[in-house]
């Protein structure tokens, strides 16, 4: 065999290596999938469209997050003819729909585009049809792709009254906490049992429900509600009882303002209270309370594929008047006739850690979640601790902390049952009677409002 011969042969294998090493780079390169969904529970929509692959370069996902290379097209039924939500390419002077208003790649296997505009349809966008088309710009190495979510949860009626045309379904009311979002309603408790011991339950609600028009500038109205029930209950209990420790109850204004310009803040939570009561059953007393406070979506942090932690920081006022003073608090007599106005600054945090189900992500098998608040009288107000099996109560300005951390673990994919561990401390109004180091296990029940927005529908 000629030298010649050889070295052609040669160059003919390295071509071939160096050709089938390109198209096996090429299959592993970063795509567009065509499994697409809405996101469960989450409002405004946001379509979930499945990606492969590692991540693009930085030129490539500028061409992703480009709203002019997408069109969006909705149906509510197949017959009917499909309506473009964004197409960023219609002529000078027409009148754009509901467009993008964030293209967000979550890890590498998921780009979710979130949707925006008073055109789009009520809840999560799951009963209706949705047909989503990438056509890259020139010069990009990448084919149009085409994804279709075809398969409604709630289908449209196919037999409408006479004269009246077919709707599609309404949503759920409520939907199970997912993605690091704090939950608009749960109820959680505890019981004991023992020798010597009538039975302590403990019993723990919290619950804030809004309508889905908003009022002006003041946002969403409806009300908020918290009960503690035997938190400082311990055993041995001569009687069993069930007497809440602190009781809250407003009427209450809710808005959820995105932040533009990017970076940590993705928007503010702001809730009002105009009117409510603080109240106390064990030993009877009662406050009227108003008040304001602020919370901060700051960025969410994507772990992994299903897990997420999401801090927010909040602040506010709380002020009103003394309603109802008991001359003896838990059998010691207490003076508490210089105590009447209230006026507080609420400073705190909540911090979420959680891990979504893989498969369809819409809600939480596992979480911690983190809750601190400390609120500052301005004027003296009821403190009570037990100390060496003596009761003993003051009125002062001292700070008032409470610390709450909750670990639910949802069995057999159960989406609104978990089973809770729950670590207690500090005081609530309105007699701020200490909770000392408690530790509980129960269950808890918990979910969201499905028809109002959530913090995980800011762009993130």
């Amino acid at each position: 065999m000629s030298s010649k011969t050889l070295g052609a042969r040669l160059f003919a294998a390295v071509s071939l290596l160096f050709a089938l090493n390109r198209a096996a780079l090429a299959a592993d390169a970063f795509q567009l999938g065509t499994t697409l969904h809405p996101s469960p529970g989450v409002i405004p929509i946001v379509l979930d469209l499945s990606t492969t692959g590692p991540e693009p370069s930085a030129s490539d996902l500028a061409a992703y997050q480009d709203p002019a290379n997408w069109r969006i097209l909705m149906q509510t039924k197949p017959t009917d003819p499909p309506v473009s939500l964004c197409d960023d390419r219609q002529p000078t002077g027409v009148v754009r729909k509901p467009c993008l208003s964030n293209i967000e790649l979550s890890g590498t296997q998921h780009l979710l585009l979130h949707l925006t505009g008073t055109g789009l349809p009520e809840g999560d966008g799951r009963d209706h049809l949705w047909t989503v088309l990438f056509q890259p710009p020139a010069g990009m190495a990448a084919l149009p792709v085409l994804a279709s979510f075809t398969t409604p949860i709630k289908s449209v009626s196919s037999n409408p009254a006479p004269g009246k045309s077919a709707a599609p379904a309404k949503t759920g009311y409520f939907a199970p906490i997912g993605s690091g979002d704090t939950p608009d309603y749960s109820l959680s408790g505890t019981f004991l049992a023992g020798g010597n011991t009538k039975p302590i339950y403990t019993l723990v609600e919290q619950a804030s429900f809004y309508a889905t028009k908003q009022w002006g500038v003041l946002g969403l109205p409806g009300f908020t509600s918290a009960v503690a029930i035997n938190q400082a209950a311990a055993p041995p209990n001569n009687r069993t009882r069930l007497d809440p420790n602190s009781i809250s109850a407003a009427v209450s204004f809710w808005r959820l303002d995105p932040v533009s310009g990017g970076g940590l803040l993705y928007g503010l939570i702001t809730q009002i209270n105009p009117l409510g009561g603080e109240f106390s059953r064990s030993d009877p007393s009662a406050n009227i309370i108003g008040g304001f406070n602020t919370t901060f979506v700051l960025q969410r942090k994507r772990l992994s594929d299903s897990a997420y932690f999401v801090l927010y920081p909040l602040a506010g006022l709380e002020g009103g008047r003394n309603l109802d003073k008991p001359a003896s608090i838990m059998g010691t007599a207490a003076d508490l006739s210089h105590y009447s106005g209230i006026f507080r600054g609420l400073l705190g945090s909540d911090a979420v850690f959680s891990v979504v189900n893989t498969k369809d992500k819409d809600a939480n098998v596992f979480s911690i979640t983190g809750s601190y608040r400390m609120r500052l009288p301005a004027a003296d107000e009821p403190r009570v601790r037990t100390v060496h099996g003596t009761t003993l109560v003051d009125l002062t300005t001292r700070a008032r902390n409470w610390i709450e951390v909750d670990i639910n673990a949802s069995p057999w994919s159960f989406k609104y049952l978990s089973l809770n561990a729950k670590y207690q401390y500090g005081s609530l109004p309105p007699l701020f009677s200490l909770v000392d180091q408690q530790v509980s296990f129960g269950f808890t029940i918990q979910g969201k409002q499905a028809n109002k927005k959530a913090a995980t529908s800011l762009p993130h």
